[in-house]
């Protein structure tokens, strides 16, 4: 006569199948924070004072534009400018001395401007080349110097002659004086302004 056998127990420090609870995680709204399984939910950081909500049109909010330095308030006042396509404005912005340097600058297209009239022809060229529309992101790196700031920036519009969308990244590098930009860096990929504009000459909007 045969004994059935004992039901198999576990071995030492082997897992408890049966026992073992399944936790589901519902897909919580898109606006909520995601809760982690068998884990308290993480409190949302606030963002970061280096990262610019994302900006979608119009000026800037006050939210938005709290500076940290003489330079950051000037940095900010450009983008305003721009996004509202507020070209005199803009150009008011810099010095009667002011330099824009292009390291990147295509061949055929100038490195330099060092004057108030080249610096005018050049942001009303950009005008007639591009319409701004926002600025999706932007992303500020504060200097010992509070009166130099370096900037990522990305800026979208339209290109007038063709109709494109025109979605370029800036890394800006900006010294002000006395609420006036005095030295303006640009770099930017040409290849992309190009692309989006049909010519080389809708580069580098500042």
């Amino acid at each position: 006569m045969k004994v059935a056998p004992e039901a198999a127990r576990p071995r030492p420090g082997a897992p408890n199948l049966s026992s073992r609870r399944r936790t589901w995680c519902r897909q919580p709204p898109a606006h909520a924070v995601r809760p982690s399984c068998g884990r308290p939910a993480r409190r949302r950081e606030a963002p970061s004072s280096n990262l610019a909500a994302p900006h979608r049109g119009g000026a800037l909010t006050p939210a938005a534009t709290a500076a940290g330095s003489p330079a950051h308030a000037v940095l900010l006042r450009s983008i305003e400018l721009l996004a509202a396509m507020d070209l005199d404005g803009y150009i008011d912005l810099f010095a009667d001395d002011a330099v824009i340097e292009f390291p990147y600058a295509p061949p055929g297209r100038p490195a330099r401007l060092d004057t108030p009239s080249a610096v005018r022809d050049y942001v009303t060229a950009i005008g007639a080349a591009v319409t701004i529309e926002s600025f999706p992101s932007l992303v500020v790196h504060h200097l010992a110097d509070p009166h130099s700031i370096v900037a990522e920036v990305a800026l979208h519009g339209t290109a007038v002659e063709t109709g494109a969308p025109y979605d370029v990244q800036y890394v800006w590098i900006l010294e002000e004086r006395d609420g006036r930009i005095v030295r303006f860096r640009d770099y930017w990929n040409p290849t992309h302004t190009t692309a989006a504009t049909g010519s080389a000459d809708g580069g580098g909007a500042e």
